[in-house]
């Protein structure tokens, strides 16, 4: 039958060319799949964004599951973070990281950075500033990056193994760090001299697998690899 209208899901989702019907839903799904995965939420925006270790990024409506946009972003895609207002997304991949104004409409990438990665390591964490003015990422081999949030250009170079990556403030770095991939303690740097101003030690034994910071940067929490939260 000519113009007739397009077969939908329950949801309203178009189906394939000769489809009556839909097992499922397509709604938070992504089509591809890598080895990690991470997801963000841009409350004031009612959305969500993620990755899934594959050259994409994924923005969801959150309400209802609906797949928004698709953008092209760096190979091996597994971090990703969100300013504060969610009008900027960031994410890290094997070796790059990219920004997007997600004022935009379609959201257009605002930079991307390619640093000096070596060969045999790849990035393993990735944080925001409160208000977007900077964004962290370290990796495996030892290097945590501060770049600006605006141009992406580099604005501090940090040494020391980061395992995990968040922000006290717009001039504090809490990361959890240890002489190689087993972080041991938490350290606090203090962005404008370059200079760890605390250090905590994990109890012997255990190693420090995530540290979240409260939104006023005044207290912060970890979490163990035995489980417990201190």
């Amino acid at each position: 039958v000519e113009n007739a209208e397009p077969l939908v899901d329950r949801s309203g989702d178009p189906l394939p060319e000769g489809a009556l019907s839909r097992i499922g839903t397509l709604r938070f799904r992504a089509a591809r799949f890598g080895a990690t995965e991470d997801v963000v939420g841009l409350a004031k925006r009612g959305e969500l964004a993620s990755v899934h270790g594959m050259p994409e990024l994924i923005l969801w409506e959150r309400g209802t599951g609906k797949k928004l946009h698709a953008l092209e972003a760096p190979r091996g895609s597994q971090w990703i973070a969100a300013s504060d207002d969610g009008n900027m997304v960031v994410v890290a991949g094997t070796s790059d990281v990219w920004a997007w104004d997600l004022a935009e409409s379609p959201p257009k990438p605002k930079w991307k950075w390619k640093g000096d990665v070596p060969a045999n390591s790849t990035l393993t964490a990735l944080a925001t500033a409160p208000g977007g003015g900077t964004v962290a990422v370290s990796d495996s081999g030892g290097h945590t990056w501060v770049l600006d949030g605006k141009t992406g250009e580099l604005r501090v170079a940090l040494d020391g193994i980061s395992r995990t990556l968040a922000y006290a403030g717009k001039d504090r770095l809490v990361a959890a760090s240890g002489p190689d991939a087993e972080a041991a303690r938490v350290v606090i740097w203090d962005l404008a001299t370059q200079k760890i101003q605390h250090a905590i030690d994990a109890p012997p034994g255990e190693t420090v697998a995530d540290v979240a910071v409260a939104p006023d940067g005044k207290s912060l929490a970890w979490l163990g690899t035995k489980g417990q939260v201190r």
